[in-house]
């Protein structure tokens, strides 16, 4: 991954901490998912909230709430530097890297100025339906 290494160091961090905190799942498909969700907002400039952590789906514990804060303080650095230093060839890798979003969520983002509660809620309603199929 060729990029700005500010971003590409705060990206490597955010891995880290799921490392650690696999045995809470925070390594598993949703946390990475809902992580390249909020690279996505940076990338499109759809504005996040990170007043309240965020919903990682972690294993419920007495550690989840902890984590979810670091998970999301974390999360919110890398928002944040993507917002203030991303080119377009940085954009470009990023998008790569978000390879769990599709392009459509993408076009979506680009348009929608939401928050990354109601689209995760819209997204589990998806998933929901499409299960039900």
């Amino acid at each position: 991954m060729f990029m700005n290494l500010l971003i590409k160091n705060e990206i490597m961090l955010f891995e880290e901490l799921q490392k650690k905190y696999e045995n809470l799942g925070a390594d598993d498909s949703e946390p990475d998912y809902i992580f390249q969700f909020v690279i996505a907002h940076a990338i499109t400039k759809n504005p996040l909230k990170f007043d309240e952590p965020i919903e990682w789906e972690l294993y419920k514990t007495e550690e989840t709430n902890s984590v979810s804060k670091i998970l999301s303080a974390q999360a919110s650095k890398v928002y944040d530097v993507i917002q203030k230093f991303a080119e377009s060839s940085d954009i470009d890798e990023l998008k790569k890297y978000c390879w769990r979003i599709s392009k459509v969520e993408f076009v979506k983002l680009s348009h929608n100025r939401g928050d990354i509660v109601s689209i995760l809620f819209m997204k589990k309603i998806q998933m929901h339906f499409f299960q039900l199929q």
